[in-house]
């Protein structure tokens, strides 16, 4: 960021220096039309040399230059911004798989996010404020000694007039940003709202619920609204104001050079020259101090992704020390995992078991005992706060493929059986027929968790974990996916752990091995 801020600084500065160059033009043009030479200026002497023709011709000249040059500084800059616009959607992508699982257990999980995402917009708008800034600073750095040199005693008398304005900007901006901050993180409940919503339009049906967050929602765009009203009017004022005030600078300048030029101690050019310069200080100036509030609300967008930023850091740290092991005997180790909810609700506390890893799996337990949180942990997609557990020497290091029991997949564009299938493959995804709905969009929960098994069963990974995989197909059909699972799992060697709460048959539960957990 540094870096792209410190490429705008060339571009700036010949934007800078074609300013000076329409200013000499101008003094020129002065000497010029009185026949003078130019003693204030050295090197604009042969301007008296020119006739009126040559003179225009070569302003054209500076003008188009001129044009070209702030071109290219806008193409600059919107590179600048879009090239961080795409560095933020990346390291948002980085964010989302890096943050730890307990960031999603606390309720404002969904809103933190949501203001992180406005954080990233905001930033991105602040990339062209960051470049008017660079812009007036150069202004002022080339113009100020100039406007020293033709008048200190006005020049002194506006800065000493411009620092308690600005020592007041700053305070109203320093109140500001605790609102500005209040509103982002509320955009961030309500977009978090507005999820849950279209949600409940799809598949909640009952006008009760639905009413309420209707009324929520109303009143939450009513809150934003008039805290975003009231913001934003006091945004106005400062600019205003601001405004007001360099008007009335403008006339207390033009009234002391009336009087100098009264007195005969400022000549008419000199008056021309100075506000021509102040001019090209004022402009540059005003529009910066117009995006100040952006680049306030942006400081405050960085805060939210800075604080993201630690949880990731703290993760990585973490992470390295709880790296699964694995052992030479045909069996996962559980060692003593500890695993609670918002430091609150604890699920396992010191849990150990031994699990055989010859066939697979049927996971049992009753309702809130842990059966998918434990599938998570071994998954990788929780991290369990104490404890180790040890994949068996055979199984180590192959992919690990879970399925949820809502059914959550990839895009289906994604999926890619393989092209010369083994004939169990073939005959579980026959049976699971796929081939029917492979294309399709809008499933139903059946055909989601249809397409899930076989997505597993056909990635290559030797370790699934599925979370109730049969708790929407069809009871008729249960028995033949299920068959034609094991039956697959055995001739690709796959270890799966099935939970379910259902009955099976006595023959396909002795080919499963039995996992209780207590509640």
């Amino acid at each position: 960021m540094q870096r792209g801020l410190l490429s705008l600084v060339p571009a700036s500065v010949l934007a800078s220096l074609s300013d000076a160059a329409v200013l000499g033009a101008l003094r020129a043009f002065l000497a010029l039309i009185e026949h003078e030479q130019l003693p204030k200026i050295p090197g604009l002497s042969w301007a008296v040399t020119l006739n009126p023709s040559l003179w225009a011709l070569a302003m054209f000249g500076l003008v188009g230059l001129r044009l070209l040059v702030l071109l290219w500084k806008q193409a600059r800059a919107e590179n600048l911004a879009r090239y961080v616009e795409g560095w933020l959607r990346i390291w948002s992508r980085v964010m989302l798989r890096r943050l730890p699982p307990s960031f999603y257990h606390t309720p404002d999980a969904e809103e933190n996010l949501k203001s992180s995402e406005e954080g990233c917009r905001s930033l991105v708008l602040a990339v062209d404020a960051a470049s008017q800034a660079i812009q007036a600073i150069l202004q002022l750095v080339l113009f100020l000694p100039l406007l020293c040199w033709i008048s200190w005693e006005l020049t002194l008398g506006l800065l000493l007039g411009m620092l308690p304005v600005m020592a007041w900007i700053q305070r109203v901006l320093r109140k500001l940003g605790g609102r500005m901050d209040a509103r982002l993180d509320a955009q961030g409940h309500f977009e978090a709202h507005i999820g849950i919503w279209k949600s409940m339009i799809r598949h909640w049906s009952l006008p009760r619920e639905r009413n309420a967050l209707d009324v929520q929602l109303a009143q939450e765009t009513r809150q934003l609204h008039d805290e975003g009203l009231r913001i934003g009017i006091r945004k106005g004022a400062i600019i205003h104001w601001t405004d007001a005030i360099a008007a009335l600078s403008v006339f207390i300048v033009l009234a002391v050079c009336a009087m100098w030029m009264r007195q005969g101690t400022m000549r008419a050019q000199d008056l021309i020259l100075y506000a021509a310069a102040l001019l090209l200080c004022y402009k540059p100036v005003k529009d910066c101090l117009r995006l100040i509030p952006v680049l306030r609300e942006a400081r405050a967008g960085f805060g939210h992704l800075h604080s993201l930023d630690r949880r990731m850091q703290v993760e990585k740290i973490i992470k390295t020390s709880k790296i699964p092991t694995h052992s030479v005997l045909n069996e996962l180790t559980i060692h003593d995992i500890m695993f609670t909810y918002n430091q609150s609700t604890v699920v396992f506390s010191g849990y150990c078991d031994h699990i055989s890893t010859l066939k697979p799996t049927w996971l049992r337990g009753p309702n809130g005992c842990g059966k998918t949180t434990l599938l998570r942990i071994l998954a990788g997609l929780e991290h369990a706060d104490s404890g180790r557990f040890s994949w068996p020497g055979s199984l180590h290091g192959t992919d690990i493929g879970f399925l949820a029991h809502q059914g959550i997949l990839p895009p289906l564009a994604l999926f890619a059986p393989p092209r010369h299938p083994t004939s169990k493959q073939a005959h579980l995804l026959k049976v699971l027929g796929v081939a029917e709905f492979q294309g399709r969009e809008g499933l139903s929960a059946g055909q989601r968790q249809r397409m899930g098994i076989a997505w597993l069963f056909c990635s290559g990974a030797r370790i699934l974990l599925l979370d109730e995989p049969l708790a929407f197909i069809a009871q008729k059909d249960r028995f033949a996916v299920l068959s034609a699972m094991l039956d697959c799992a055995e001739a690709h060697q796959i270890w799966f752990v099935m939970a379910n709460h259902d009955s099976l048959p006595s023959e396909l539960q002795e080919r499963l091995g039995l996992w209780d957990l207590p509640l």
